[in-house]
């Protein structure tokens, strides 16, 4: 997964670098010379560790064998009641510091959260524009020049223009993404007052329950509500409403599009908690470490844990530029001898 991203870059940018390259060469330009060969030479060691990568993935890929056996742990109760789990959870709950967001808003907590999401699935996107917009050599200095902005010179310096343009596209790119993350965020807690439910509630018990993060991801349970984001939605349910809470996992199959076809690069799998209502009906489901789901039933939930005794698993198949990793942020799969 890792290597296809990168591979992908590394030749995107050698490519260009080598056009730009020479071309500041036939035209004797030593701006433009001095601006890409390092690029180049940084791009040229990017696609060998690429190929690097990809052998070794490719030699630690196995068929099936380990997600047969995870399912069957799974679905017979031995993964979570085994010792080495039982062990490894024992461990991180004596270690976990409880926390709550008293320092941070709602309104900023979920920007964040949203926002994150949405560069680490746009980088790709916002690297290939800066690239191609510093290699086409965007005149940005001739605009300076006509609004008045800047000198002669420096309109006619290919090297400052090019400079500009790879400090400014991102930073365009960066606040289009913030505005985006913005009016998301805010039409999650719009749609609350819709529902007869006011927004300093939601944010007092947001504020004042126990929270529960992994990466973009969080659930933090208050005194009426629980509350779920997700960095896509933000949920709030009365506490009232949960009957049963379950867990899902997922497997994901990532692959990557190649001229060769598709490619498998690895599986990830992930963790989910699920509230559901009286009727049996998905009220949200968050991704979390899976010891801090095992903390959230035990402490707070622990009759409408009872009720619910089927695991949900799902195998979904994924390309990996669409694909928001968590395996930084999660405990590995304690999975019994």
């Amino acid at each position: 997964m890792k290597s296809a991203l990168l591979k992908r870059l590394s030749w995107i940018t050698f490519l260009i670098s080598i056009v730009c390259f020479f071309a500041g060469n036939s035209f004797d330009n030593t701006d433009v010379k001095m601006f890409f060969l390092p690029v180049l030479i940084l791009s040229g060691i990017m696609a060998l560790s690429a190929y690097l990568m990809g052998r070794r993935e490719q030699l630690s890929m196995d068929d099936d064998t380990f997600a047969v056996s995870f399912f069957k742990q799974l679905v017979s109760g031995e993964y979570f009641n085994s010792s080495v789990w039982q062990n490894a959870y024992r461990d991180y709950r004596t270690g976990y510091q409880q926390h709550r967001r008293s320092s941070l808003g709602i309104r900023t907590d979920l920007f964040i959260r949203c926002l994150r999401r949405l560069v680490v699935l746009n980088s790709v996107w916002m690297f290939v524009c800066t690239v191609v917009a510093g290699a086409a050599n965007i005149p940005l200095g001739d605009v300076l020049k006509d609004l008045g902005v800047g000198t002669a010179d420096y309109s006619q310096n290919i090297g400052n223009r090019i400079v500009v343009t790879v400090i400014t596209v991102p930073l365009i790119y960066f606040m289009v993404l913030c505005l985006v993350a913005f009016l998301k965020s805010k039409k999650w807690l719009d749609s609350f007052e819709e529902k007869g439910i006011g927004v300093r509630e939601i944010e007092t018990s947001y504020r004042e329950g126990d929270a529960f993060e992994c990466s973009i991801n969080s659930v933090v349970i208050g005194p009426y509500y629980v509350h779920g984001v997700d960095g896509e939605k933000f949920y709030t349910v009365p506490r009232n409403m949960i009957n049963a809470v379950a867990w899902n996992v997922d497997r994901f199959i990532i692959s990557a599009k190649t001229k060769y076809g598709t490619v498998y690069k690895g599986d990830e799998y992930r963790f989910y908690i699920v509230f559901k209502s009286g009727n049996g009906e998905v009220l949200f489901r968050i991704p979390l470490d899976q010891f801090q789901i095992r903390m959230i039933m035990d402490n707070y939930f622990p009759n409408e844990a009872a009720k619910s005794f089927q695991i949900g698993y799902d195998e979904i198949k994924i390309l990996s530029h669409k694909f928001f990793s968590l395996k930084k942020h999660t405990s590995p799969v304690m999975m019994a001898d």
